[in-house]
């Protein structure tokens, strides 16, 4: 995991951020194959996709483009561009996002089979801070039948979160959906108005319970 796994350049700290990254990916998979059951083969297969397309499309490109701006400009042209680079993050709105891209928080899997449905945030952190953050497999809906709701949260034994209008509004969905927020925080399934069925066949895909 990260830098044991990763050759990149150690400017920036994105490859510490990446192994931790790494390991937050894998270890609830590892968990739940050894827990829940779940298709290891699926599972494994699954860190692979996730996180070498994290590292080749992020962290490998900006810690190159680093490295090279750093070492391979002309000496007198190195101090302008440190300087360029205070400048940047003293500014708010451009500090906030070098901080996201540098502590690898904002990103996006867009490839993993164990995604499916449709949504804004399919394969993002989750809209809420708390999930964001892991814990329990949660499944997240807005105005789904409190019956169907309970009932698929229980047989499929993950925490059930029903939201309000207010806080439905950051998934940036129209009308009603349900989504299963993974332990690491990200969104592996979401759908909009999704049957009972729907839900459970998503919910299964997205924790790799094949």
């Amino acid at each position: 995991a990260g830098d044991a796994a990763h050759l990149n350049s150690p400017a920036g700290g994105q490859g510490m951020n990446t192994g931790i990254g790494d390991a937050h990916n894998l270890a609830w998979k590892l968990a739940a194959i050894l827990k829940d059951g779940a298709d290891m083969a699926t599972l494994l297969a699954s860190y692979d996709e996730e996180r070498l397309e994290i590292f080749a499309n992020t962290v490998e490109r900006n810690t190159d483009a680093i490295t090279r701006a750093l070492l391979l400009s002309p000496e007198r042209v190195r101090p302008l561009f440190i300087r360029i680079a205070g400048l940047v993050v003293a500014l708010p709105l451009l500090r906030r996002g070098v901080l996201k891209t540098a502590s690898m928080l904002g990103q996006r899997y867009a490839h993993s089979r164990l995604f499916s449905g449709r949504g804004p945030l399919l394969g993002a952190r989750a809209a809420d801070a708390d999930l964001a953050c892991g814990g329990p497999a949660t499944l997240v809906v807005y105005r789904v039948p409190p019956r169907d709701a309970s009932a698929c949260a229980n047989a499929l034994g993950v925490r059930l979160r029903t939201l309000d209008a207010r806080s439905a509004r950051r998934w940036r969905m129209n009308g009603a959906f349900a989504a299963l927020v993974r332990p690491d925080g990200y969104v592996g399934w979401i759908a909009p108005r999704p049957s009972a069925d729907e839900i459970k066949r998503g919910v299964r895909r997205a924790l790799g319970r094949v």
